[in-house]
């Protein structure tokens, strides 16, 4: 997929005009979440309240991460003060999810990364991450990997409220938001980025 910037006068402040490339174009492939391991834990109903994965009985793969397969239907939905914890190297795959939500929290709920845990998602569903969204312990922006594996527009990653997280976000399909104070640390690949409020 090629992406092209044409925008000469970036708004708001705090933009260095020098270091804007126009015109910019990029072939962004879209990624493909890998082949499933022999060992994956299933999640057959949506998450909706205080989770710490992985839980108890859950197994590792080969290569030692915790993978997790979202039915259809089945997603995370955070919402009063819930909080989902990744206490390890967790890889969620949400990926029977177009046009529907994915991810979404909201009040004063979070995902929160320990010092211990890794986030990988690979989903071609929305996220909406409001709350005190994802929360990341750890300074790395390879510590919360967020893959949009859409393949056709139409996918949306938002970040409303207080939403702050350190992540990689490669989506390049998706639209990507954030309004009020919400911040990212790390990096954004996306079809169209949008920057409004603090």
């Amino acid at each position: 997929m090629s992406k092209t910037e044409t925008s000469t006068s970036p708004t708001g402040t705090g933009w260095n005009n020098g270091l804007v490339n126009v015109p910019f174009v990029s072939n962004l492939d879209t990624p493909v979440a890998p082949a499933l391991p022999a060992t994956v834990n299933s999640i057959t109903t949506t998450i909706s309240s205080d989770t710490t994965l992985p839980r108890p009985g859950d197994l590792p793969a080969a290569d030692g991460r915790y993978y997790y397969n979202f039915a259809a239907g089945a997603s995370i939905a955070l919402g009063g003060n819930t909080d989902l914890t990744v206490a390890d190297n967790v890889v969620l795959y949400l990926q029977n999810h177009a046009t529907t939500s994915a991810v979404s929290i909201g009040g004063t709920a979070e995902i929160n990364i320990t010092p211990a845990g890794k986030l990988t998602i690979y989903t071609d569903g929305n996220i909406s991450s409001g709350g005190n969204g994802m929360t990341n312990d750890n300074a790395n922006a390879t510590s919360c990997l967020i893959y949009g594996t859409n393949t056709g527009s139409g996918q949306t990653i938002t970040m409303t409220g207080n939403a702050t997280t350190v992540a990689a976000i490669n989506a390049p399909n998706a639209d990507f938001s954030i309004t009020g104070s919400g911040e990212v640390w790390g990096s954004v690949s996306s079809r169209n980025i949008a920057l409004n409020g603090n």
